[in-house]
Parts: structure tokens; sequence; C-alpha cells
């Protein structure tokens, strides 16, 4: 604001001196003009951005504050913040089940554990073939009885807030209505008689995590650990030694994310020449070895 009141200032000034005033109108329509041009050349080159937009319509603010300076961009932003509808502030318990639901049943599953990776290649996984050993623990995990690795899969979505979120409810990429409208597979588990669980490393406020995080609130337990997956495991055991009778346990994994740093000297000396992605693919072989022996301890 104070360079702005300068500017003002200096424009002021620089009237008065001129014994014609269309050089400066000029000067101000072409920088304007320039303005906009790299603006619409800077829209192009962000290929998320009308993406984001639609999930949070405060980027657009942020967009044209940091991209025009001066008086418009924070002027932009103000007005676009104070007029956002968070639409995901309701936490409030949906009724209604999805048409796909005939019927609810009770089962003998007392505990329900589903773990949520991070989206990753098949291909690099030695489970499917890959030539480095990268997941030892879960090829042995998925080759036992009652066990099996599906081939063919793919994730609903390349971002994390529209895959988690469409993998644990109804909406789909060109309608996310059915997130607000029905029953997400956490609700469903409470209204089955399950306490539930998310424990996670990813966070569930702002842009990326918002949209999942509405479906991780309505959780009986939430817990995250601040994108550390080696925290999950003793997370689990924690919440399997509460006095619940049925339990429905999400484990959302920081896993293999950008930028590929998320694993440790241990993998690094179980595959010394592999690069960082299979290393990440390593680690999170491990957290789920960690993870089923928790599970088996707890019996």
């Amino acid at each position: 604001m104070i360079f702005t009141a300068f500017l003002f200032y200096l424009i002021t000034r620089i009237k008065k001196n001129l014994e014609n005033t269309s050089l400066l109108l000029y000067s101000a329509l072409s920088f304007t003009a320039l303005s906009m041009i790299l603006v619409v050349l800077d829209i192009k080159d962000e290929n998320r951005l009308i993406s984001n937009i639609k999930e949070d319509k405060k980027q657009l603010g942020i967009f044209f504050h940091h991209k025009i300076p001066l008086v418009f961009g924070d002027v932009v932003y103000l007005l676009i913040s104070s007029y956002e509808n968070n639409k995901y502030a309701n936490t409030a318990e949906i009724e209604k089940f999805n048409h796909a639901i005939l019927s609810k049943k009770d089962n003998n599953n007392k505990n329900i554990i589903l773990i949520m990776g991070e989206a990753s290649l098949y291909s690099r996984y030695s489970a499917y073939g890959y030539h480095l050993d990268t997941t030892p623990h879960m090829t042995k995990i998925f080759s036992t009885e009652d066990s099996c690795i599906l081939n063919n899969a793919h994730s609903s979505s390349p971002i994390t807030r529209d895959s988690v979120s469409m993998t644990l409810a109804f909406h789909t990429p060109e309608n996310e209505e059915n997130l607000f409208n029905n029953k997400s597979i956490i609700e469903m588990a409470k209204a089955n008689g399950y306490k539930t669980y998310w424990l996670g490393s990813q966070e569930i406020q702002g842009l990326h995590g918002s949209k999942y995080g509405f479906i991780a609130q309505k959780s009986d337990d939430l817990r995250l650990t601040n994108y550390n997956d080696n925290k999950l495991a003793n997370l689990l055991a924690k919440v399997l030694s509460d006095n619940a009778q049925k339990r429905f346990i999400i484990i959302h994994l920081y896993g293999n994310h950008l930028p590929y740093d998320n694993y440790d000297a241990i993998d690094k000396k179980a595959l010394p020449k592999a690069a960082d992605y299979d290393l990440t693919i390593h680690h999170t072989d491990r957290i789920i070895n960690d993870i089923m022996n928790i599970i088996n301890a707890k019996k």
C-alpha cells in the first residue's frame, strides 16, 4: 500500500510537468495490456489452475495476487476471499445411502482395515514382476491363502484429492454431488455398527486435502502423522487396543509421493542402485509389513 501511494504521488508530479498528458495515458494503457497478456500466458502454463479454481475459488484470487502487482491483484484476492463458500465445512451426518446399496447386513468381520496408498506405477512393483525387489513383503503377503493381486487396475484420478475421495465415496469425475448427498464408506460402516478410524499421513485441509478430508472428518477417531508413515503402525496398535467391538479403519499413506524422498538408509542399502521412485516403493512395502505385523500380533 505504501509503494502504491508513492507511485500515485510520483505520477501526479510527472503529470504536472508534462505538457502532453497523452504520454502518461498511453504508458498506463501499455502497462495494463502487458500485464493482462502476461497473465493469459501464465494461465496457459498453469496446467492445473482451472481444476484448482473449480476446487477452491480462492485460487483465482491467489493467482491474480501473485501475477498482477499493486492494487488490482490485492483487491481481487480480498473480494474473492470475502465471498468464499467452503463447501466442505458441513460435517453433519448424511442420511441417504447410494442406490447401489441394496441392504444392510451384519457379518463376522470384527475388524476391517483399508490401506490407501499413493497412486503409483504397478510396473515398478516386484509383486507385479519388476526386476528390482521393491516389494518383497507385499509379494509374500499377497501370495498367502485368501489373498490376491489384481491386474489391469487403475487409479480413479492422477491427483490425491480426487482419487481418494472417489474411491471412498460415490461421486464421479463429471459430478461430485453424491459426495454430499450419499453416505461415504465411513458413514456406511458407522451405520452398520462399526467404530470408524482415519489414520493418515497426509493433511485433510487445504486445496489438496479438503475433499477427502470431508470424508475423513466423519470418522469417530481421526489421527494424523504429519507426512510420517513410520508412525502409522504404532497408531494402529493403539486403536486396536481400545474397547470397540467392531472397527473400520482407513490408513492413508504418504507413500511414494512427489518429490520421491520418502525413504531412508535401510531402503538405500537394500537397493543401492535403485532410483528414488523405486526406493519410495520399497519403503512403503516396509510400512505395509509393519502394519501387518501389528495386525498379526493383535490376532
